[in-house]
Order: C-alpha cells, then structure tokens, then sequence
C-alpha cells in the first residue's frame, strides 16, 4: 500500500513517525506544499495522484497548487483522500506570530520566525529590556492577548477543523495541562503527531495498526520540531495549571547583521530573558533604520 503526506512541516514529521513505526506501507514523499517552487510540478501532482491513500493538510480553495485544493482532491480521489487541519495551538504563549517587512519577506530574529505583540508593543512604548521582560513575564494576563488564551485557541482550531476530515482540537483540550503539547504554535510534539497519525488511519479505515503514544516507541526519534521550544507564559501556567517553563535559559538563534538588519542566524544561542529582548530591539531598531518598517501578521 503506498501512502503520502501532504501539508507543510507536519506532514513531514509524519512521514518521518510513520517511517520510523515501521507501519507497513509504502511512504510517497513530496516536498512540503509552502515550497510552490518544488511541489507545484506535474512530477508531485503525479506522485499524489498515484498513492493508494492520500493524508492532505488542508488548504484553501484558492491555493496556487490546485490539484492539492480539498475539493478538487476529494472529487478526483473519493474515499482515497483524508483532509486533515494544520495542527494549530497558541494557547500557550498568546501574543505569538510572525512579523514581514513591507517586502513581503519574514522578519527573523533570536526565535526564529516567531515573535511576540507585547515584546513589539514595549519596544513601541520605549520600555528597556528589563521592563519590558518583566511585563512579558508577568503572573497577570497582558491586555493584549485574550484574556482565556487556551479557550480561544482551541475555538479557532475546531473552526479551521470544520471541513476536514477529523480534528485535534478535543485531544489537546483534553491534554493541553498534562503535559507541555506544543513547540511553538504550528509545531506539536511527537504525542500530538502520533496521534493525529492514529486518528488519519483510523479515518482512512486501513489496518496500519498505529500504537498508542508510548515515548519509548519513539526512543532515538531524531525528528522532534522542537527546533525552537518557546515558554509557556506564567500567567498562562497559573491560570490553568500547566507545566511551568524555564525563562532564565531560552534556546534560541544568535542574530546575524548583513549591513542593513539583524536576523536570525543558523547558530544556536541561550538567551536570558532580558538578553532576548534585546535582541528582538536589535532586530526591530534595524528594520526601522533599514527603512524595512514591519507588520504583524500570521
């Protein structure tokens, strides 16, 4: 049986869970569908087209790949294909998103790709480092973030899970408090994944025997996305009783200056946390130099 996972990151970590289970299936591999350059090519759309299931990440209707749009899939391939919602939780850490310049291009800093409305909101206020972290850190929710961040995140996932063909969203309200379930926003663990694999094959109604999750089956498992492993704010952890997260120790990305900004560089760096927002001011008094004035957006 040969099977495909369609979709961005988590697609691939898919691919990677399912490979490294062992499960008896045939695995198809595409690149992910934000690279258009490497998947819109008849080559993919032939790969898709030809596997005995196919797991897609659901897509808008107006996606410049169109033959991975939900309907043109569903019409072309029936009970073949299973749509799946892209595994999304801010709950943990409101006020994340990713930030572009006026060119278009990602704004990159010492998380990565990942940035924060009230770090941006001090540095608009002209709060030092210090201030700034220490409102950003505070145990009482800021105003500008949802004042039920979980509640919030867990109703925009059922809605973006409204025409797909299962959801995540009942899981992870179920087991957000247990255990830490999220990386960064579109990042899940290796619990989420697999069971997110489960219920695809559950839905597909194919015996691949997917195991319950058990961190043993995945001792050695090198694919983890925890690339970056952002905290879980303390009103958040005092509001529902999570997990806590270190702050004085956060694992991010020494910036890098080309002559014109400050951006993430491939180099890893442990921050304190008034380190790191002087780092994100780096970036942000750079791009306002370079004349590169950014905006939020996800």
């Amino acid at each position: 049986m040969k099977i495909i996972f369609i979709g961005n990151c988590q697609a691939q970590a898919l691919t990677q869970i399912a490979h490294y289970l062992r499960l008896d299936a045939e695995l198809i591999v595409v690149p992910p569908v934000f690279d258009l350059g490497g998947f819109n090519t008849p080559e993919v759309k032939e790969k898709i087209y030809s596997a005995d299931v196919v797991f897609s990440q659901r897509v808008n209707e107006d996606y410049p790949a169109e033959f991975v749009r939900p309907s043109v899939l569903r019409e072309a391939l029936g009970s073949k294909v299973v749509i799946w919602p892209n595994i999304y939780f801010d709950g943990y850490f409101p006020g994340v998103r990713y930030v572009y310049a006026h060119s278009g291009n990602k704004v990159t800093g010492p998380l990565s790709d990942y940035h924060f409305l009230q770090i941006q909101q001090s540095y608009k206020d002209g709060l030092t480092p210090a201030q700034a972290w220490e409102a950003f850190t505070s145990p009482e929710p800021s105003p500008l973030v949802p004042a039920d961040p979980v509640g919030d995140s867990i109703a925009n996932l059922r809605n973006r899970e409204q025409d797909s063909d299962f959801g995540m969203s009942d899981y992870i309200e179920a087991n957000f408090a247990r255990t830490k379930m999220f990386y960064s926003m579109n990042h899940p663990t290796d619990e989420v994944l697999q069971e997110a694999l489960r219920r695809m094959v559950e839905v597909a109604g194919i015996d691949l025997k997917v195991p319950a999750y058990d961190p043993a089956l995945l001792a050695g498992y090198p694919y983890t996305l925890n690339e970056i492993d952002l905290p879980i704010l303390p009103f958040v952890q005092k509001l529902y009783n999570t997990p806590s997260s270190p702050l004085d120790t956060i694992v991010g990305r020494d910036l890098t200056f080309d002559g014109n900004m400050h951006s993430a560089s491939s180099e890893l760096k442990t921050y304190t946390g008034p380190e790191l927002v002087e780092a994100f001011y780096k970036v942000y008094e750079s791009a306002e130099a370079a004349d590169a004035v950014f905006m939020q957006g996800y």
